[in-house]
């Protein structure tokens, strides 16, 4: 069940797009991250400039985490609150039988 899951996120895969407010000041652009899970490390997997409010991930929605942060000549903003799109398996549905 495990390898027709991890078939059908890869297969079916839709990107997932990213939107986020203006940080207030100067910015010289935003980083954004993602992880697998809350649990586990972020990685950034983009750049982009201060007017940059939207970011598309093409590796796609479901079973991801993403954040964001703010940087310019002064350091890197704290990041912003995290969006998780995780793919939720319903549980086995109940069969009975009778003669």
């Amino acid at each position: 069940m495990k390898n027709a899951i991890a078939f059908f996120l890869r297969r079916y895969a839709l990107p997932a797009v990213l939107t986020w407010t203006a940080s207030a000041g100067q910015v010289d652009g935003y980083r954004i991250y993602r992880a697998e899970s809350i649990s586990t490390p972020f990685a950034l997997i983009g750049t982009g400039a201060g007017n940059l409010t939207t970011f598309t991930d093409a590796a796609g929605a479901a079973g991801h985490c993403w954040r964001v942060t703010a940087f310019n000549s002064a350091g890197e903003s704290q990041a912003s609150n995290n969006a998780c799109l995780l793919l939720v398996i319903p549980t086995a549905p109940q069969l009975s039988a009778k003669p």
